[in-house]
């Protein structure tokens, strides 16, 4: 399923559209995005404000610098939690199911995602990923620099938590 995700980011030439809930991608995902958005292909990320889990929020908040850095647009869900885990890729895929773009899902859960080629159906999700935006805050270098001390704190402890895990797990598989 990973490896779905990645083939189709890679091939990206217009749009890359994501929600996800659980968001702090394993590192070969986060290479394809920067990739893709160096192509100029516009990546969009929906992540949620109110989690609960919340190491994967901190980590990700600890990234986000970068992520802004390597083309990422970043948006933070407002109207509830989101639970959502759906991505849009051009106008001819999108996949909708379980996977939550981090080292966890990736090395530990079993996951379910249905992937769809259909381009009516795939624009429908692609309305749904609009409403969804609709809802959301971008999120930018002056809104991070906002975040108090303790919180970066909590945000450099969990990302080194999570990377640790990611290259314990990766190095595991070999």
């Amino acid at each position: 399923m990973f490896a779905r995700h990645i083939e189709r980011i890679r091939s990206a030439r217009e749009r890359i559209w994501i929600a996800n809930a659980y968001f702090f991608p394993p590192a070969t995902m986060l290479h394809a995005l920067a990739a893709a958005s160096r192509r100029g292909v516009d990546v969009r990320v929906i992540l949620t404000q109110e989690t609960d889990l919340p190491i994967i929020r901190h980590a990700a908040h600890a990234e986000m610098g970068d992520w802004l850095r390597a083309g990422l647009q970043l948006f933070g869900y407002e109207r509830a939690q989101l639970h959502a885990k759906y991505a849009v890729i051009d106008h001819d895929w999108c996949t909708v199911g379980t996977f939550n773009a981090n080292p966890f899902s990736l090395y530990f859960s079993t996951e379910a995602n249905l992937f769809v080629y259909e381009p009516r159906a795939v624009q429908e999700v692609a309305s749904i990923f609009e409403h969804d935006l609709a809802g959301a805050t971008a999120i930018t270098h002056a809104s991070r620099a906002k975040r108090t001390v303790g919180d970066q704190i909590r945000d450099r402890l969990a990302q080194a938590i999570l990377a640790g895990i990611e290259a314990n797990a990766a190095s595991g598989e070999a």
